[in-house]
């Protein structure tokens, strides 16, 4: 008798451990339907217009980040539905993100009080700042699953690895190509085929990523530009003398004249690159001081 009632005993408690522990466990998740399912709690959607078409459809999340999409505007984050981390600095609004290894300010929000009303303006890698403004009939269109599904797609694809990886190839030909303007602009002003090359054994990717090493490089060639500008004699000079700029970022601000290479040696420690560029290259070039004639001065006391 006893060893029957130990058996039901020790039965009755199995099961009912069993079904302590059934009971325990979280009722399986659901697999998710639709994109709002997977995404993180939206707070608000809204869309910002510029001139030409452009379109900043933006999405935010309450955890402080968001996703934009650029439409419109040439450049490499066109297209792309980036994560953004959102947040306040002062009174100003900035979305930021990852472009090339560093971080970028893509949105920001200024001015926004009731006296100077709120300002938005949209930057794009290599372009200027470009005005942007709320739009009420654009952001009822802003579909916050069709952002996030298109965000999913687009990382599956590897396609935003690659904004957000430093490539150093495409950083060095990103800054040539605004030296080439600079090139441009003083060849125009001299009369003359300016080259110009920046010296890459000279600068570590740190400082390209962080610093805009092509406007150091141009103040050379803007020097040149406004010596050209100032003088007939000095513009002579540079179409007889000068047939290319080399840039490097191992001196002090030294420029030195040789075979027709003006080599700009300085740092990205130096203030000031463009008044230092200036000095240097007058330096280069200095004219013979003309004594005044007495005849042509005009004598003491004369009326």
């Amino acid at each position: 008798m006893n060893a029957i009632m130990r058996k039901i005993f020790i039965g009755f408690a199995a099961a009912l451990v069993a079904y302590s522990c059934a009971s325990a466990q979280p009722p399986a998740a659901s697999s998710p339907t639709t994109a709002s399912s997977a995404m993180k709690a939206v707070s608000k959607r809204f869309a910002l217009v510029g001139s030409e078409g452009v379109l900043v459809e933006v999405v935010d999340f309450e955890d402080g980040e968001a996703l934009l999409r650029i439409t419109g505007v040439e450049g490499p984050l066109q297209n792309k539905v980036l994560s953004h981390r959102r947040g306040l600095e002062g009174s100003d609004l900035r979305y930021i993100t990852q472009w090339s290894g560093r971080e970028w300010l893509t949105l920001l929000r200024s001015g926004d009080s009731a006296w100077l009303g709120t300002y938005w303006r949209l930057s794009m890698p290599g372009q200027e700042a470009i005005p942007v403004a709320y739009s009420e009939p654009h952001s009822e269109k802003v579909d916050a699953d069709s952002l996030f599904a298109a965000h999913q797609k687009q990382r599956s694809a590897g396609e935003l690895d690659n904004i957000g990886r430093f490539d150093q190839s495409a950083e060095r030909r990103h800054e040539d190509e605004i030296v080439a303007t600079s090139v441009q602009a003083a060849s125009r002003e001299c009369g003359s085929a300016l080259k110009a090359s920046i010296a890459w054994d000279t600068l570590s990717d740190r400082a390209l990523r962080e610093q805009s090493v092509s406007d150091w490089c141009a103040s050379a060639l803007r020097a040149v530009k406004s010596a050209c500008y100032s003088s007939p004699e000095l513009k002579s000079f540079v179409q007889q003398q000068v047939k290319e700029v080399s840039c490097r970022f191992d001196g002090n601000g030294e420029m030195s004249l040789q075979g027709g290479r003006l080599t700009w040696s300085m740092n990205l420690n130096l203030g000031d690159v463009d008044t230092l560029a200036n000095k240097a290259f007058s330096r280069i070039y200095q004219p013979e001081e003309s004594e005044p004639s007495a005849s042509n001065g005009s004598p003491s006391g004369s009326r």
